[in-house]
């Protein structure tokens, strides 16, 4: 069975309910992890980073979101009953949380954090189940809009951490940083190929902060440690 793509036939070699071997799954597994382990990362650091948190707690929410992120992916791809999709579906963070996650973080501090993240599963667990039956309330159109929110919610934060840069560096480059990474995901993701759109983000990523160091001026000490 074949599939044409820009006038390339490319065989399909395995069905979604076939196991490939070890070797080739292992490796697959490997691209997937290093393609999407920022974006579960990212949405962490946005947290932390907005509420004001310490490196500390960055580091061990980063560890703990991965450690969550791959029990999860794992149950989802072993189906036990009702629980499970018996795919390979990738669990990770969701923005949507953002705003609440750090309102919580800044006025009850992880406790509070914590406390939400338990009583929002539980909601979650009991939507699912009884997802059938708000089909046609939760139409396309609703959800759409309701993402669009989402994004609209988040901005505030995003912006205020623009203002936040390191201390002697220049206040134009945050905003450079952002620029060159938007610009550059949005490149790749558009006009990239194949595999290499999967690549966008990780690559607007890198040359986001790579940007400051030729574009804005940094100060002795850096220059000194770099």
């Amino acid at each position: 069975m074949a599939a044409g793509t820009g006038g390339t036939h490319q065989a399909i070699q395995y069905q979604p309910d076939e196991t490939p071997p070890y070797r080739i799954a292992i490796g697959l597994a490997l691209q997937y992890v290093v393609i999407t382990i920022a974006a579960i990362v990212i949405t962490v650091a946005i947290v932390v980073r907005a509420a004001g948190g310490a490196e500390s707690y960055l580091a061990w929410a980063s560890f703990a979101v991965l450690l969550v992120s791959g029990v999860t992916t794992a149950v989802q791809a072993r189906r036990i009953g009702r629980v499970g999709a018996g795919y390979v579906l990738l669990m990770g963070t969701s923005g949507g949380f953002i705003a609440a996650s750090v309102t919580a973080l800044v006025e009850g501090g992880p406790g509070l954090l914590a406390t939400l993240v338990i009583a929002s599963s539980l909601f979650q667990f009991g939507l699912s189940w009884k997802l059938a039956l708000l089909r046609r309330i939760i139409t396309p159109v609703v959800a759409g809009t309701v993402i669009m929110l989402i994004a609209v919610t988040i901005m505030p934060l995003l912006f205020d951490l623009l203002r936040q840069v390191p201390e002697g560096a220049s206040p134009s480059a945050a905003p450079v940083t952002a620029g060159v990474t938007t610009l550059a995901t949005i490149l790749i993701v558009l006009r990239a190929g194949g595999m290499m759109r999967l690549w966008g983000p990780g690559s607007g990523s890198r040359k986001g902060p790579s940007s400051p160091r030729t574009s804005v001026p940094r100060s002795p000490r850096c220059l000194r440690m770099g």
